[in-house]
């Protein structure tokens, strides 16, 4: 019997150092796709600017256009969002009005989603739900690290799901910027946010989404109630 299970604990400790070292070689092999200088002194700096892209508490209208699968469905959106607790509230509506679906985050997390059609929960879930905690909430890290390119720098994280890149680009007169985020998964691209600012303004004001696995693109125009003053805590 003790010995049974001294076989099982070896059994289960192989396992765990095998688990790990694929882990590190999947880490390794992404990171080498990724050209540029690594810039350790840069990590903390970009989580503090993707910290305070937006304000803790504000409203915000998206007028959107969303193109699937050879269709176009015009939309407006209706937010509450709450950073610092995870909570997102979002209302959309059809180009005639009428609430085609409603979705609530808490704590970075579904919550609850109310659907009418053409719309599916699960459709909404992978999508709308995904889309919204990428777009609004703060991300979490497990291992980023920076990397300084001609145009400004990338910050990378890798997880099970894949490479996280958020891409920062040096503005005229304004410094860095975010200007796009996208998933990797096995060196090819299935998610991609771009970003675009007006000359007076810290907040994106035109944001273009695409999602390559459920085949989907977003235009979204962009309304914020918020302060008109500059929200950087920085």
């Amino acid at each position: 019997m003790v010995k049974q299970i001294k076989n099982e604990s070896r059994l289960v400790y192989w396992i765990i150092i095998f688990t790990l070292v694929i882990a590190s070689c999947s880490g390794r092999k992404q990171l080498r796709h990724h050209h540029g200088i690594q810039v350790p002194e840069m990590v903390q700096e970009l989580q503090n600017r993707l910290s305070d892209l937006y304000p803790d508490h504000f409203n915000v209208l998206h007028r959107v256009r969303l193109n699937t699968r050879g269709k176009t469905i015009v939309l407006k959106g209706y937010l509450k969002v709450d950073r610092p607790a995870g909570d997102v509230d979002l209302i959309a509506q059809g180009e005639m009005g009428g609430s085609l679906f409603e979705i609530s985050i808490r704590e970075g997390k579904r919550d609850l989603i109310k659907v009418s059609e053409p719309f599916k929960s699960q459709w909404i879930e992978q999508s709308a739900v995904q889309d919204l905690i990428h777009l609004y909430l703060v991300p979490d890290f497990h291992n980023p690290v920076a990397f300084k390119e001609a145009h400004g720098l990338n910050l990378l994280d890798i997880d099970e799901k894949g490479s996280r890149i958020y891409i920062f680009r040096n503005a005229e007169n304004a410094g860095l910027k975010l200007s796009g985020f996208c998933i990797e998964q096995n060196n090819r691209k299935v998610y991609k946010i771009e970003y675009a600012y007006t000359p007076d303004s810290d907040l994106p004001s035109f944001i273009k989404l695409e999602n390559r696995n459920l085949d989907y693109t977003l235009e979204i125009n962009v309304r914020y109630m918020v302060s008109p003053k500059k929200h950087n805590k920085r």
